[in-house]
């Protein structure tokens, strides 16, 4: 049986947006809220990233997967260097975090735009 999800780039498009609001925030968000968010980017990030393998053979699917893996790694890493500089400088860690929110809510309106 296919499944067809309707508008992915535009939900992928508004979890990243949300999420970056949610980021830019004085306030720290609901956990269930974080959690059901997470849900949906997962799902509709999954259905993307599984549309663009299927139908491979074992070789390409198994490239792909270990050059995503490595993809993801690295940029966690990256992500987990940047956020240990930003708490021990002297950078007020909520004022970045709220800076870094803002800029991506301006990249993620820009792409979304775009998508329409």
């Amino acid at each position: 049986m296919l499944v067809d999800m309707p508008m992915v780039e535009i939900i992928i498009s508004a979890s990243v947006l949300v999420s970056v609001i949610l980021l830019a925030k004085l306030e720290k968000p609901n956990t269930a809220i974080i959690g059901i968010l997470a849900g949906v980017a997962g799902l509709f990030h999954g259905y993307v990233y599984g549309e663009a393998i299927i139908g491979a053979t074992a070789v390409p699917l198994a490239a792909y997967l270990a050059g995503f893996t490595l993809i993801q790694a690295i940029i966690s890493l990256i992500a987990f260097k940047i956020a240990t500089k930003v708490m021990k400088s002297s950078v007020s860690y909520p004022d970045f975090l709220r800076l870094a929110g803002y800029v991506a809510v301006g990249a993620g309106m820009a792409f979304m735009t775009a998508s329409f």
